[in-house]
C-alpha cells in the first residue's frame, strides 16, 4: 500500500519535538497548536527536558531527561527509537536544538518541519548556541521540507545568515480569542493607581533595566504600581536590587512562571515589551486581544502587531519608552481603542488561522 492510500485510511501522525514545556512563547504556540486540532490528526509530543508540567497538553508526552541546552548524541538514537515506533508522518521540530537532533536523527518516510522562534541567528550570546544555529544553517538546504518562521522579520534574518531561502515560509502565532476576552474598562482603580507589566522571563534581552529606568523618571511614578511575571522574576536578585536602587521596591509585585497568565493581565494597565531582541512575543498578541494598551521596543514583528508608532520606541531608549508610557495611559480607558486592537489582531492572529496554516502544511507535505 502507498503512503498516500494509507493516509486515506487512517489520522495524519504528527511527532513534535521540543526542548521543554517551560514557560516560553514557542511552548505555548506548539501546545495551542496541539489542543486546537481535531480528531483527524494525532499529535505526539516529546520533549527533551523533564515534563515541567506548565502546559496541559492533549496528546502524549515522551518526555527526556536531558538539561536545557543540552543535544546530547545519545538523542539521537532515542528519537529514532520513538519515532521508530509511532511511524510518523510529520515531524515538527521546535527551535534550534531540536532542530538539528530532528535532522541527524534521519526518520526514513517522515517529512521534517523546523519551527523558529529565534529573532536572528546575529543576537544569540551563548556560544553552544551559536554552535548549533551555524550547524542548522547547513542543514537548512538538505534536512527539513520546511522552514517555518514565526515572524517575517526572523526568516529575512536567517536567510539574510544563510539559511534557506527556498523553504522559508512565515507562519505567525494565534492567540485563542476565546480565552483572552477583552477588559472591560473605565473600572475606577484605587487611588488612581496605574499598573504596568512585564510577562517575560527574567532574562537581560527582555529590558527589565529599561522599564524600571522609565518608570523611575516618569512624573507620575508614584502613582504607578508595577508588575513584573516570568521564570526567575521572582528570585532574581538582581531585579531585586534594581527595584531597591530605584526605591521602586514596595510597589513591585513579583510572580514567577504563571500558568494562567490572563490573570496577570486582568490587573495590568499597560504592558511594557522592552525588549533589545524579539520575533514574535505571544503575550504581545495575547494582552492585545484583551485590549490592553501595549508598549513595546520597535524589535521584530512587534512593529506589525502594534502599528501605533507613539507606543514603539527604540530598543534600550529610557526617553522613548517615557513617551510610550504616557501615551498608553491615554489610551489605557477607552472602550475603543481595546475593541480596535482586537479586531485588527483577529484578522492575522487567531488560533484558527495558525492552526489551519500548519494542518494544510502537514497535509500537503504528507502528500507529497
Amino acid at each position: 500500500m502507498t503512503q498516500n492510500s494509507d493516509l486515506k485510511n487512517r489520522r495524519l501522525r504528527v511527532l513534535h519535538v521540543i526542548p521543554s514545556l517551560q514557560q516560553g512563547g514557542a511552548e505555548a504556540v506548539a501546545v495551542n497548536l496541539i489542543n486546537s486540532s481535531g480528531p483527524e490528526i494525532e499529535h505526539t509530543l516529546c520533549t527533551l527536558m523533564p515534563n515541567a508540567g506548565h502546559f496541559d497538553v492533549n496528546a502524549q508526552v515522551i518526555a527526556g531527561d536531558v538539561a536545557r541546552g543540552q543535544v546530547s548524541p545519545t538523542l539521537i538514537p532515542w528519537l529514532r527509537k520513538i519515532a521508530s515506533e509511532l511511524q510518523p508522518d510529520i515531524i515538527h521540530s521546535w527551535m534550534y536544538h531540536c532542530n538539528l537532533l530532528a535532522s541527524l536523527a534521519v526518520v526514513p518516510r517522515a517529512k521534517l518541519v523546523w519551527a523558529i522562534h529565534h529573532a536572528s541567528p546575529a543576537m544569540l550570546d551563548k556560544t553552544s548556541t551559536k554552535a548549533v544555529s551555524l550547524a542548522c544553517r547547513f542543514l537548512s538546504h538538505v534536512s527539513p521540507s520546511e522552514i517555518g518562521y514565526v515572524a517575517h522579520s526572523s526568516k529575512t534574518a536567517h536567510q539574510a545568515a544563510g539559511y534557506s531561502a527556498q523553504k522559508g515560509i512565515v507562519i505567525p502565532n494565534g492567540v485563542d480569542f476565546a480565552r483572552f476576552g477583552l477588559l472591560p474598562k473605565n473600572m475606577p482603580m484605587p487611588n488612581d493607581r496605574i499598573v504596568v507589566g512585564m510577562v517575560a522571563r527574567f532574562d537581560k534581552v527582555k529590558g527589565h533595566d529599561v522599564l524600571l529606568a522609565a518608570i523611575a523618571k516618569h512624573r507620575l511614578r508614584d502613582q504607578i504600581h508595577l508588575v513584573f511575571a516570568g521564570a526567575g522574576c521572582d528570585q532574581s536578585p538582581e531585579l531585586k536590587a534594581n527595584l531597591a536602587d530605584y526605591g521602586l521596591e514596595n510597589q513591585t509585585t513579583l510572580f514567577g512562571a504563571v500558568k494562567d497568565v490572563e490573570t496577570i493581565f486582568a490587573q495590568l494597565d499597560v504592558l511594557a515589551i522592552p525588549s533589545r531582541s524579539e520575533a514574535l512575543p505571544m503575550v504581545a498578541l495575547e494582552a492585545g486581544a484583551m485590549g490592553l494598551p501595549v508598549i513595546a521596543s520597535a524589535v521584530g514583528d512587534l512593529p506589525r502587531v502594534i502599528d501605533d508608532p507613539e507606543l514603539l520606541f527604540a530598543p534600550n531608549d529610557i526617553d522613548g519608552c517615557l513617551l510610550a508610557l504616557d501615551a498608553a495611559f491615554a489610551r489605557r480607558n477607552s472602550m475603543s481603542f481595546a475593541k480596535a486592537r482586537r479586531e485588527k489582531l483577529l484578522e492575522t492572529y487567531s488560533s484558527q488561522a495558525m492552526c489551519s496554516a500548519y494542518h494544510g502544511l502537514y497535509r500537503r507535505l504528507a502528500k507529497e
